[in-house]
This record gives structure tokens, C-alpha cells and sequence, in this order.
């Protein structure tokens, strides 16, 4: 007549059977989307696109005609080609690498034909190339790119920068190439770029100004970070300073019409001065000030006079990019002892305003980059990408 009820101790089983569930499913969801908080910040804009890779990315950038998006992973070991209305998958190329080193430089050619990376084959050969060029059509390579290599040398690229026809080429770290991206001579070479004490550096950024005739190095950590400019005509250094005084450098990028250079930190002034005691002296004396937490600064390079800070989220800076017209700065950041957050940023480069912020529960964040017409910034958290319109922050000043 009535139904046999469950007895107390099965519902309990049942009960915590469905928690454990619920728990192991949260743990497992990728906690990478928008947090649905701004910390007081402006929006960004609206996503207009979202998809996923196979690895975590560390490099994007968007072809000439918008129609791609090419990416590498955070070691720089694969590249990858997405269609990037759709997010499909287009093609993947596999890096055979040689040198150890982790690579920080991707773009396309000017005519969009082609994608500009580190070497892809084996650093036993001799003489080693610095560059590889990739067919957007398939990712096969077109070309290798050769430089003169120094005894027990290398010419394995760290980074690269394009400006005009010209691209300046970091090769094995203390030496820099120019060259013609027509047709991939060797226009001049420069350095070998030394510390302080003489040694050789290994430089981790470049930043080429063809109508200034420089080219910007920067490299170093822990109270040791360094920019040097050269004049590239008289292969000299101009000017040399310390962006940080406690960080290193993360990012570089800079502005060829006003000639403004910006770099972007990490956060190791976070760390415990005992454990950063242990990599020798280092000046506390301004390590409380609120300065050292907006680590994305504005520099003259001739001068070395710091000519901005950007305020905004307190932590590391993984990269930074100019929107074509110049007049918008966006950084990929998150991670401190402050926030774990990660996050997307864009500035008016000139004033410092914030014009809207991107807030994601992943502090994983990085490869931020403008579209070509200026009206999209597409950036990664792990591996997922995001293209996010933000056509109404970049109007407010046409």
C-alpha cells in the first residue's frame, strides 16, 4: 500500500555522493572566464568571440587582412594558425628546438603572406639560423634566416621587432641583426651589447624606431633589469638605465610617432627581502612606495627619463602591445602577492586613463594584441582566446 521509504543512512550516502560530484566538477572547470567584477575599473568592451587551443599560448597576433590569428605556445614550441572569425584550427607547426632558449617574437610578413618565428629546425646546424618563415597557407617554410655566427656562438633568436621593411633580431642573446624583410639580407649587425663589468648580455626585448635610427635592448631581473638604445647608422650605445629597481623586465614595446618607449615588470618585489637578500644587495629604500606596484612605465630612450607610470592593476606584466593608430596601449597582466587575478587593460597612451579593464579568475594571461583597423583586442588565458570589441573605448578620441 505505501512505498518502502529509503532508510536515513542511504540518503545521506546519496547526499554525499552528489557534493563530492559537485565539488570534483568545480575543481576541474577551468576557472579562466571573467569574473563578473571590475574592481572598480571600466569595462573592456564585449566579447564578441571565444575558443580554445590545444596549450597554453603566450604569443598572438592577428594577420594584415584580420582574416587570422597566429599564436605560439608559452615555451614557444608550436606555432598555430586559427581562422579567426570561425576559431577553427587551420594549421600547427612543430618547433625542433636546438638552443634551450624560449623565443618571444611572432608576427606576419607585411604582405600577409607569410608568419616570421624563431628557427624551427635543429641548433646543431651550422651555420644556425636565427628565423624560420611559414607559408600561412600550409606552415611549411619558406625560408631559414642566416646571420654571421661567432666563434662558439649561436644565433638562435630570443626576440624580435619589426618596423617599415626592416626587422632587428636579438641572435644568442648579446648581439642584434637588421634585416630587410623584402629579401632577408643583412643590412648591419650590432653589439656584442656588455654589462657594466664587460660581459656579454642576453638580450630578452627589442624595439626598432627606423626614422629615430635606433633600436632599444632591454634585459636582466632582480635589481639588474637595463635598457640600453643604440643609434643603428653608428652602431653605438646612446643612452643606458634602470627601469626597475628591484624588477625585471617583462615586456617593451614603443611608439615610432611620438618616440615614447614603454616596458612593462614582474613582481619580485614581492618577495621576502630575505629571500631576495640572497641575490645580493639591493636597495629597499623606495620598495614600499606605490610606484613599484604600477610596474607598465613610459621612458624617453634617448634620455632615459621617465616620462609616465601607468596606474591600474598591481601585477606582473606579460605583454604589451599598440593599437596601429598609436594612441592605445593594452597590457596582458595578472599574479602578486596582491591579486592572483589575470588581466586585460587598455590605456590612452599618452594621459595614463584607463579606458577599460578585462577581470579573469586565471592569472595566466598573456599575448595581448589589436586587431589591424584598432577595433578588437584578442588576448589568452591559458588556452582559451578572446576577442573582445572594444570599438567603444578606441572612438572616444577619433
Amino acid at each position: 500500500m505505501f512505498e518502502k521509504l529509503p532508510k536515513p543512512s542511504h540518503i545521506r550516502c546519496v547526499l554525499f555522493v552528489l557534493l563530492l560530484t559537485s565539488f570534483l566538477c568545480g575543481c576541474m572547470m577551468p576557472n579562466d572566464g571573467p569574473t563578473g567584477t571590475q574592481e572598480g575599473y571600466p569595462p573592456l568592451g564585449t566579447e564578441v568571440q571565444r575558443f580554445y587551443a590545444p596549450d597554453d599560448i603566450g604569443n598572438l597576433v592577428w594577420s594584415p587582412d584580420q582574416r587570422y590569428l597566429a599564436g605560439s605556445n608559452e615555451h614557444d614550441t608550436i606555432v598555430y594558425l586559427w581562422n579567426a572569425e570561425s576559431g577553427r584550427e587551420i594549421w600547427r607547426r612543430q618547433k625542433v628546438r636546438g638552443s634551450g632558449y624560449r623565443g618571444n617574437g611572432l608576427a606576419f610578413t607585411s604582405d600577409g603572406r607569410a608568419i616570421i618565428t624563431s628557427f624551427v629546425g635543429v641548433g646543431r646546424e651550422r651555420p644556425e639560423a636565427t628565423l624560420s618563415v611559414l607559408s600561412v597557407r600550409d606552415g611549411s617554410v619558406l625560408r631559414d634566416v642566416y646571420a654571421p655566427l661567432p666563434e662558439r656562438g649561436m644565433n638562435y633568436s630570443h626576440n624580435f621587432s619589426i618596423d617599415k621593411d626592416q626587422v632587428a633580431v636579438s641572435l644568442g642573446g648579446s648581439r642584434v641583426g637588421i634585416f630587410d624583410e623584402k629579401d632577408w639580407s643583412l643590412i648591419r649587425m650590432i653589439g656584442p651589447v656588455l654589462n657594466k663589468f664587460g660581459d656579454p648580455v642576453g638580450i630578452d626585448h627589442v624595439a626598432l624606431d627606423v626614422n629615430r635610427d635606433i633600436v632599444v635592448l632591454g634585459w636582466g631581473g632582480l635589481g639588474f633589469a637595463t635598457v640600453q638604445t643604440w643609434k643603428l647608422s653608428e652602431n653605438r650605445k646612446v643612452a643606458e638605465f634602470k627601469p626597475y629597481s628591484v624588477s625585471g623586465i617583462t615586456a617593451m614595446t614603443i611608439n615610432r610617432d611620438s618616440g615614447r618607449l614603454v616596458t612593462g615588470g614582474d613582481m619580485v618585489i614581492t618577495w621576502p627581502k630575505e629571500e631576495l637578500a640572497k641575490y645580493g644587495p639591493i636597495d629597499f629604500s623606495t620598495s614600499i612606495r606605490d610606484d613599484h606596484w604600477r610596474l607598465v612605465r613610459g621612458w624617453n630612450p634617448l634620455t632615459g627619463e621617465r616620462e609616465i607610470v601607468y596606474a591600474g592593476p598591481e601585477s606582473m606584466q606579460r605583454t604589451l602591445n599598440l593599437s596601429p593608430d598609436g594612441r592605445w596601449l593594452a597590457a596582458a597582466n595578472g599574479g602578486s602577492i596582491r591579486t592572483n587575478h589575470g588581466y586585460a587593460t587598455i590605456w590612452n597612451l599618452e594621459s595614463g586613463e584607463i579606458r577599460g579593464v578585462r577581470i579573469h579568475g586565471d592569472n595566466g594571461i598573456s599575448g595581448v594584441s589589436f586587431s589591424p583597423d584598432g577595433r578588437k583586442l584578442a588576448y589568452a588565458v591559458a588556452s582559451h582566446i578572446y576577442i573582445v570589441d572594444v570599438s567603444s573605448i578606441v572612438s572616444d578620441f577619433r
